[in-house]
């Protein structure tokens, strides 16, 4: 009992913390911010892909997506009204977040995310199974209005029009590179290290969450983190 009370523990801690980088993010697109605190830069990518006090809009995304994850967890057993609206609001606020980073990846896991919760989630309640399908249904048929009205601005918001942006002599590159060193990885944050000496593309990571766990922990603990 005494380690689940530790995990918890741990997990609520990491949902505060990717909260505070929610919440300013979104804030901070919103009044679309210079800077937080006069000194972390407010950085703007392709003029409307935030990523709050990361540097990276993608990497902003995939934490949103880990607190929205979170946030479901603790709304669906909890019987706490307060606890329920709470992470009710932390979950918006990772929705939110999620569109102001515009990371495509992660708006494909939120899919899956929302097959798997009507899935195994028995205890779900018929009013959240309702609203979060009609949410669904409501953003895939405003998304349909928009491309029917004006399929260039859907082009140019989801970044359809860029291709893959050489992505797959990237991910060739990075293949080969895990190979040299497939074991131990090349450490936790160090992509743009190997991007920046071999000097081949403008890049500092592998446009690809999966490649880059693999190419930084190595294949065995990469395999253990992507299983888990």
């Amino acid at each position: 009992i005494t380690e689940k009370k530790q995990i918890i523990s741990v997990v609520k801690s990491l949902l505060i913390l990717i909260s505070i980088y929610n919440i300013l993010g979104v804030v901070g697109a919103i009044f679309k911010f210079d800077t937080f605190f006069y000194f972390i830069p407010n950085v703007l990518t392709d003029n409307y892909r935030y990523s709050s006090v990361l540097t990276n809009p993608n990497t902003y995304g995939l934490f949103a997506f880990i607190s929205l994850v979170i946030s479901l967890y603790f709304i669906v057993p909890s019987y706490s009204k307060k606890l329920k609206f709470i992470n009710t609001i932390l979950a918006i606020f990772s929705l939110a977040s999620i569109i102001v980073s515009m990371s495509r990846s992660v708006m494909f896991m939120v899919f899956f995310l929302v097959l798997f919760m009507f899935k195994y989630f028995k205890n779900l309640s018929e009013i959240n199974k309702k609203m979060i399908k009609y949410t669904f249904l409501a953003i895939l048929l405003l998304v349909g209005i928009f491309w029917i009205l004006n399929y260039e601005f859907i082009l140019n918001f989801f970044r359809l029009n860029q291709g893959l942006n050489e992505r797959f002599e990237i991910w060739q590159y990075v293949v080969r590179v895990i190979k040299v060193n497939w074991m131990r990885g090349y450490g936790y944050h160090n992509s743009s290290i190997i991007f920046d000496e071999i000097g081949i593309f403008p890049v500092s990571h592998a446009h690809n969450l999966y490649l880059s766990i693999l190419l930084e922990f190595g294949v065995v603990v990469g395999m253990i983190i992507l299983i888990y």
